[in-house]
């Protein structure tokens, strides 16, 4: 969401400009999306897991389209994209393996069926 902000990313040739109240909407939508996810995730709730896996993933797949035309245009913005995509990759990885994995396997046996 950083390469959001006014003067980082180049706009691109022969497109308007976004208004910053729309990238303002924006980042307060999805980022609040991504918060409530990860909030969720971190009371125990496996949905969410998979939930924000599934988010991460539609994003991976949307940017990595304009990932090499954002190198040419700005290459720190290019970088950017990638270490933010590496960085999602790493968390997920930890997510779901290992001491997470196993933690969200005692969660679910430890919890009441709903309704008792």
């Amino acid at each position: 969401m950083f390469t959001l902000l006014t003067g980082i990313r180049p706009d691109a040739p022969g497109e308007e400009p976004v208004p910053a109240w729309v990238t303002a909407g924006i980042v307060m939508v999805f980022g609040g999306l991504t918060i409530w996810l990860a909030a969720k995730t971190h009371q125990g709730r496996n949905w969410a897991r998979w939930a924000l896996l599934g988010y991460l993933m539609l994003g991976w797949w949307l940017s990595s389209s304009e990932l090499t035309e954002q190198f040419m245009r700005s290459p720190l913005v290019g970088f950017i994209d990638v270490l933010c995509i590496g960085m999602e990759l790493a968390a997920c990885g930890l997510l779901f393996g290992g001491q997470s994995a196993a933690w969200f396997t005692d969660l679910a046996r430890t919890r009441e069926p709903p309704g008792r």
